[in-house]
């Protein structure tokens, strides 16, 4: 099997390279699994009937919400689509998805899959974002840091992580960042989750085709695992399909008690250790590059049988 892979210019040695790596982790793994042409990073062709004629795939894998991909209705062959923040901008990627005649769509997080298959023609199948087990490991450095935290904190989405970012940002031995200008390297970054003791986050709640329950799982999850460091945040909807167990491999918080129980992590350092270290377990079993792009693999495959 021979796979089309339509992905996005991201330079991962650039600043603010904990988003662009994730757009190689994946890529990375598959391509030791599979034969695949990787296409978009610097390629300024853009008609995808032209791009599959000349590289001759059995299936098409877009692996980005990019939108200039033109003629993806002429093209014949099966299709899949990584639909990655299916929150933003829900109905445009539906309409899309169905315009485009999309045989198989990804959901990063899965608690949208429902939603999406009321609406779409294509399969909806549960994936969640990966992490390189080669880079997010622990790498026995002196914690140094009580809290450490990153990312987006708007309220609307995000808004106990907000809390979080409001109580900590300016208390000392934290490292508590907002917003993706503020974030370092991914070697710097990678090196200041290490140095840290616990990874207060949130999931995002941002509503989704009428629903405001839905709790999404992000990818910072997983880098805190991964660097057992240990990570704290509310239940996302998809807790079960995730492997996630409250207390065991993560600790859960609310907005009411966040920090009570981040006083008692950070004093009870031996019961720390051993659910971050279950956390890390965790993800080298099920939340790998290596592990993803397995799963993404059996489903291309189904789709050209």
């Amino acid at each position: 099997m021979r796979i089309l892979w339509l992905t996005m210019d991201f330079d991962p040695r650039k600043v603010s390279g904990p988003y662009r790596h994730y757009y190689y982790t994946l890529e990375t793994s598959i391509e030791k699994l599979a034969d695949v042409v990787f296409y978009g990073r610097n390629e300024a062709e853009s008609d995808v009937a032209k791009i599959v004629h000349e590289t001759d795939p059995d299936v098409v894998m877009f692996y980005c919400d990019r939108s200039k991909w033109r003629n993806v209705d002429k093209v014949d062959i099966p299709k899949a689509y990584r639909c990655s923040d299916p929150w933003n901008y829900p109905a445009e990627k539906i309409e899309w998805v169905n315009k485009n005649n999309i045989d198989l769509v990804f959901h990063l997080l899965g608690a949208a899959v429902p939603e999406y298959q009321k609406r779409v023609k294509a399969r909806c199948v549960e994936m969640f974002e990966s992490v390189s087990s080669e880079l997010f490991t622990n790498r026995g450095l002196d914690r140094v840091y009580d809290v450490f935290l990153t990312g987006a904190i708007d309220v609307p989405a995000y808004p106990l992580r907000n809390a979080i970012y409001q109580t900590y940002s300016r208390k000392p031995n934290c490292w508590v960042r907002a917003g993706s200008k503020s974030l370092p390297t991914v070697e710097d970054y990678v090196v200041k989750l290490n140095q840290s003791k616990v990874f207060p986050t949130g999931c995002c709640w941002h509503p989704m085709l009428g629903r405001t329950d839905l709790r999404f799982f992000l990818n910072k999850s997983l880098e805190a695992m991964g660097t057992e460091t240990l990570l704290l945040m509310d239940v996302p909807t998809c807790a079960e399909s995730l492997h996630l167990v409250p207390d065991h491999n993560f600790v859960a918080i609310t907005m009411r008690d966040f920090r009570k129980k981040i006083q008692y992590y950070l004093k009870n350092e031996e019961e720390r250790k051993q659910i971050a270290q279950r956390g890390r377990e965790t993800f080298l079993k099920y939340h790998t590059s290596v592990q993803r792009a397995k799963e993404v693999l059996e489903h291309l495959k189904r789709l050209v049988e």
